[in-house]
């Protein structure tokens, strides 16, 4: 019911429903298990998102082609973040334009990104 009311006036008003977002591409949970991670693997940001004005870095290649591993999602809001129904669960709780501090785990170290949630239709 709570999904209802909270689509239902999007509908109304734009003709569509807003999901507010990250801009980013997660690893499937069995992945970031099998790496030894806990959290929410980024594997790419999309230009431009709330996650590229953060900051946030995605999974990439160096010049020696060896895969580096992306910023590790663990909290939002200092709410632990153990996979992505936590990820999916926490985000649904903010409306476009909230801002959110989204705590990762880059270079063995917790950092924590200011993130402004934009429309990922």
């Amino acid at each position: 019911m709570d999904e209802v009311n909270r689509i239902v006036p999007q509908l109304i008003h734009h003709g569509k429903v807003i999901r507010p977002g990250l801009g980013i591409q997660v690893a499937p949970d069995h992945l970031a298990e099998e790496l030894g991670l806990t959290g929410v693997l980024i594997l790419g940001v999309q230009p431009d998102s709330p996650a590229a004005k953060a900051g946030l870095r995605p999974t990439r290649r160096d010049a020696a082609n060896r895969i580096q591993l992306g910023d590790v999602i663990v909290a939002i809001d200092q709410q632990p973040i153990h996979g992505m129904k936590d990820l999916t669960a926490a985000i649904s709780k903010y409306e476009l334009g909230a801002k959110l501090q989204v705590t990762v785990l880059r270079d063995g170290k917790e950092s924590p990104f200011d993130v402004v949630l934009g429309n990922m239709q």
